[in-house]
Parts: C-alpha cells; sequence; structure tokens
C-alpha cells in the first residue's frame, strides 16, 4: 500500500494484490518504521466496516485505522471504479480529505509496478 500525505489529505494506493486480499480478508495492514523498537512504527490499518459511510478514520498510538463500507470495497473490488474520496470532519481541527484508490502502473515501467493496475492512459503514449 502507498500512502501519500499533504497536509490535511492522506492518499492510500491499492495494487491489485492488497485490494483483492482486502475484499477477502477484512483488513491490510502496512508500517513504517523509525527504530528498532516495537512502538517505533507508524501504522495503517484499511478494514472492511460496515459502519463507515463510506469511509470512516480514526488514529491512536501510531495507528491510522481507514474503514471501507463494504459495498464501496465490494466497487473498488469488482468494477472499474477508480477510489473512494471522503471529507471527514474533525471538528475545530477542520478536515481530513481521505482518497483510497487503485494503484496505477507508470507508463514508464518501473519494478515497483509489477502489481499496480494498468495505467488508464496506456494507450496514448503519456509518460509519468
Amino acid at each position: 500500500m502507498k500512502i501519500r500525505l499533504l497536509d490535511d489529505s492522506i492518499r492510500l494506493r491499492l495494487r491489485q494484490g492488497e485490494l483483492d486480499r482486502l475484499q477477502r480478508q477484512g483488513r491490510i495492514e502496512g508500517a513504517t518504521r523509525f527504530g528498532p523498537a516495537p512502538d517505533a512504527a507508524w501504522r495503517c490499518l484499511l478494514v472492511r466496516d460496515a459502519g463507515a459511510s463510506p469511509l470512516s478514520v480514526s488514529f491512536e498510538a501510531g495507528l491510522l485505522t481507514i474503514g471501507l463500507d463494504p459495498s464501496v470495497l465490494d466497487a473498488l473490488a469488482t468494477t472499474d471504479r477508480v477510489g473512494v474520496e471522503h471529507a471527514v470532519a474533525l471538528g475545530e481541527a477542520g478536515v481530513l480529505t481521505v482518497c483510497v484508490e487503485k494503484d496505477f502502473k507508470c507508463l514508464s515501467p518501473r519494478e515497483e509496478d509489477a502489481d499496480a493496475y494498468p495505467h488508464p492512459d496506456s494507450t496514448t503514449g503519456h509518460q509519468c
């Protein structure tokens, strides 16, 4: 799972295998470690969540949890829908924009794109 942060927005990009695992198992998790201690990691958990509408967000003790409504997850996994974006109200702190989307291959071949979705502009010749 690729994660991009910019101010009050977060974008998660899922490869085919990750989206398939999320669909089948109901969860996927990624982590970035900042040292050898067990608590020196920032983790992101993406889960199927019937209470999300269309998604939910929580953050506690270094764990960002994003829940996706099952119907949204099913649409991502079984249709050509690219992603879902939702603004989450944070009260006085403002709004967090969350986007969960399919990870498309770059039009210039890269090893890290082996499991990414084919790029929708691959027929036009555009480059990343």
